[in-house]
């Protein structure tokens, strides 16, 4: 037989099952939310690395930094990690490009800092472009166009 006590007993059992249902509902809803936001946003660029006359424009990866002119590059070089390998362009001034970063990429760029990186790391995966054909073209580029 149940008692009053009980049934709340049972009832704030479900309860708690179901705000435990919801919360992990939620975290699902917003974490797919933001992947699938990123996903068109990376699919909506068509090309995602630009290299001209006025400098380097990189949307590789969700935290690349966009237009750096060529004045601002300070060097460009190969950097293998594990087994990726990187095109990494070391800045003039760094703060420049960080402070109009959201707080996720500025956290993400200064742990890439924290590994010896620079806060542009260009990953070419998937691009069909190899960084040992790139990375010549674009450091004759910037002794051309730059005045570092």
């Amino acid at each position: 037989m149940f008692l009053p006590a009980d049934i709340m007993l049972e009832v704030f059992r479900r309860e708690g099952i179901l705000l435990a249902a919801r919360a992990v509902m939620v975290f699902a809803a917003a974490f797919f939310g933001l992947c699938l936001a990123l996903y068109i946003k990376k699919a909506n660029i068509k090309e995602v690395l630009i290299v001209d006359d006025k400098g380097i424009t990189d949307h590789t990866t969700a935290i690349a930094l966009g237009f750096i002119p060529w004045e601002d590059i300070r060097f460009i070089r190969i950097q293998p990690y594990m087994s990726q390998v990187f095109v990494v362009v070391g800045v003039v001034n760094e703060d420049k490009y960080l402070s109009g970063l959201n707080w996720f990429k500025k956290k993400t760029i200064l742990a890439n800092v924290k590994m010896g990186f620079s806060i542009c790391c260009i990953n070419l995966d998937g691009t069909g472009v190899e960084p040992e054909e790139i990375v010549p073209k674009m450091d004759a580029m910037r002794e051309r166009y730059g005045t570092v």
